[in-house]
């Protein structure tokens, strides 16, 4: 029984080491720098006998959870817009503390924490708590903890990767952290139930800032949000309040006031019609943002790249496309090396000991898209760190050529295909991200065909590079670039595809090139399955007239008659002219042309044109011009004879009449002067109306 001694020695420091841990998160001797809040959406905390105070008219979260924390009694909150309760008791752990609250607004529940390492976060609150969920795939680091309190503590305290979130299993006591959280997810069907767990998201973590894109949610408002400001003119105010935020503001409205929230559309899927339907309204959600920090070696520049989502494409230099490019694979930090001296990487060097060089951030394996991002970075020997960056509205101009060929068994229908807007009207120029349409459409109204489109494709003019917009089966390959096939009013003689303008990196032309298939009476549609929005989740179910289901035979047609044309080709090419706000090489002299670009992220810079004449003007122009000297010659010939005949007539009268004395006048020959002086303004106002070379 020697082993019963040792074995009550284990049990006791155990029970000592728990009893030290418990009292390091006892809130109810909390000191006040170490205290912070817990938030959990869409629940409430019941407890009428321990409410403290009510504060009616609370608009801003924080001006609900700062009274509490400098209260010693306080240990929770209720809160809704406009309405702050204090409890001297808090749920804890207990699931049953909490009732679920979320009509007619959801109701926001945070409870005390007491975490040593709260003093590093400088948030109203630290964590937000969402029960039985995890980050599927998503864990980086896995500790075993005494407690979940202990959990958030390791999470807020982790050095190696940026925490953002932590799950904890009760059963075990495992500690799982992540440096993903909901709002870095790209696909958030990996936000999945599991029982045993809870779902800890920390809000202390850093985010990106500094160029961020907003998406635009209509008709919808969120019913409870974490701050009000009223007196703001703006929605650029309201944009800028929600950047500078003292929480991680995803959610801004102004609809006369200013609300902010820390919620997005991929943070309330617990909670049951979070948003207010209201027509004519809009909230803006925050997208990705970029943070851009530039060190300047002795060989070499170095650009990290942070965002707050994850990012797959690839960045690579702007002049320099397939020689210089680095991919990048589910990261959310990464970094572009050019060698001063490279010729690869197209460095310039504008003057002794000064670099630049231009980066295009691309999430499109081939193509741009409105998403991408363009910086341009600046290099000085006598700055040992320094962090430029500049975004770049990417611009696309071109004039559309409709052009239509199609292959037909039978007679077919004359279908033609032509870039428009989303009004259906065509478009000469467009910009990178316009929201742009390809309409099908057969000539002839009265034609008995109706048509469905198969195997779209985007092709450059350069390399060959291509993309798949439409595939065999009739769907979209990629609903970010390209929606579904949909008739226009019901007409199954006009079609229409949506997409935002883009192009490829390497080439100025972008040509699309369809197949269309005829068909009698009607085209049936295809159900095709499509990721749907990435901040929403979920699969859309959505129809397209992209394929033909089945064909329809007339009962007074024979077979040969009614056989159809199975393929009609249709092209349209588009010519796109870079429109990188970056500074332009002269291919001629080989020298950098100095133009300063300001990145704007929401207005639209359009660049400075110049006119070119073709070989065809610039002959005719010479010929205009040779025949121009040719009649200046024969007038002056012409005037120079008239002159030397009078000069002769003069003479012979002087001999002939010696008596008789005529001195020379300027008027002597009057119709001479007056020809020479129409003879030149016609000459002249012929020049005046010459084509300008430059």
């Amino acid at each position: 029984m020697s082993w019963f001694p040792r074995l009550s020695v284990n049990v006791v420091v155990l029970t000592i080491i728990f009893h030290v841990v418990s009292a390091q998160y006892d809130v109810t001797n909390c000191p006040p720098l170490d205290s912070t809040f817990e938030l959990v959406t869409g629940w409430m905390y019941s407890a009428p006998q321990d409410i403290l105070e009510t504060r009616a008219g609370t608009l801003q979260l924080a001006d609900c959870l700062n009274p509490c924390r400098a209260n010693q009694s306080c240990q929770a909150v209720n809160f809704e817009t406009g309405l702050c309760v204090l409890f001297k008791s808090q749920a804890g752990d207990r699931q049953d503390g909490l009732i679920k609250s979320q009509f007619p607004v959801f109701t926001m529940y945070a409870q005390k924490l007491c975490l040593p390492s709260a003093r590093s976060c400088n948030r109203p609150w630290a964590f937000e708590m969402v029960r039985g969920h995890v980050l599927q795939d998503g864990g980086k680091k896995q500790m075993q903890m005494p407690n979940r309190m202990a959990c958030l503590d390791a999470c807020i305290q982790e050095r190696e990767f940026p925490c953002r979130s932590s799950w904890w299993e009760n059963s075990t006591g495992i500690c799982t952290m992540s440096e993903l959280d909901r709002y870095s997810l790209n696909q958030p069907l990996r936000f999945t139930a599991a029982p045993d767990f809870d779902y800890l998201e920390s809000q202390c973590v850093p985010e990106p800032s500094k160029m961020c894109e907003f998406r635009k949610i209509e008709n919808r408002l969120l019913k409870t949000v974490d701050a009000l400001h009223e007196g703001v003119a703006t929605i650029e105010e309201c944009r800028q309040l929600c950047l500078s935020a003292p929480f991680r503001c995803h959610t801004f409205d102004f609809e006369g006031v200013c609300r902010l929230s820390h919620h997005a559309s991929a943070t309330v899927t617990q909670v049951e019609e979070p948003y207010l339907i209201m027509n004519a309204s809009s909230s803006w959600e925050r997208g990705a943002c970029y943070n851009v920090s530039l060190d300047c070696l002795a060989n070499h520049l170095r650009a990290t790249l942070t965002t707050n989502k994850i990012f797959n494409g690839k960045v690579y230099s702007r002049p320099r496309p397939n020689a210089c490019v680095v991919d990048v694979v589910n990261s959310m930090t990464f970094e572009m090396k050019m060698d001063y001296a490279d010729p690869s990487c197209g460095v310039r060097q504008e003057e002794p000991g000064r670099f630049a060089a231009d980066l295009v951030l691309q999430h499109h394996d081939q193509i741009m898209t409105s998403s991408d991002l363009g910086f341009a970075l600046r290099c000085s020997f006598h700055l040992e760190n320094r962090s430029v960056a500049h975004g770049i509205e990417l611009q696309v101009n071109g004039k559309i050529q409709s052009m239509a060929s199609e292959s037909a068994v039978v007679p077919a229908p004359n279908v033609t295909m032509r870039i428009t807007d989303r009004a259906g009207g065509d478009i000469s120029t467009a910009q990178v991200g316009d929201p742009l349409s390809l309409r099908f459409e057969i000539v002839d109204q009265n034609s008995p065909y109706e048509i469905f489109v198969r195997e779209l494709i985007a092709m450059d003019g350069s390399d060959g590079a291509e993309i798949i917009l439409i595939d065999s089966r009739g769907c979209p390959t990629d609903p970010s670039i390209m929606g579904s096939v949909s008739q226009l009013g019901g007409n199954g003689k006009a079609l229409q595809a949506p997409f935002e303008a883009f192009k490829f990196p390497t080439s100025p032309v972008v040509q699309f090139q369809a197949l269309l298939t005829p068909c009698l009476p009607s085209c049936q549609p295809v159900d095709c399955s499509l990721p749907s929005d990435p901040s929403t989740g979920g699969i859309l179910q959505a129809k397209s007239y992209g394929r033909r289901r089945r064909r329809s035979w007339s009962n007074n047609l024979s077979q040969d008659q009614a056989e159809l044309p199975e393929n009609l080709l249709v092209v349209n090419r588009i010519h796109i002219a870079d429109r990188f706000k970056f500074e332009e090489e002269n291919p001629e002299s080989n020298e950098v042309n100095d133009i300063d670009r300001n990145w704007d992220f929401g207005g639209v810079t359009k660049a400075g044109s110049s006119s070119c004449l073709s070989s065809m003007g610039i002959i005719l122009c010479g010929f205009v011009l040779l025949v121009i000297q040719m009649a200046m010659i024969v007038a002056w010939l012409y005037l120079w004879r008239r002159k030397r005949s009078a000069s002769k007539i003069e003479e012979a009268h002087i001999v002939s009449s010696p008596h008789y004395f005529y001195p020379p006048t300027s008027s002597s020959n009057p119709h001479h002067h007056q020809f020479s002086r129409k003879f030149l303004q016609q000459v002249s106002s012929d020049m005046t109306t010459l084509p300008r070379l430059s």
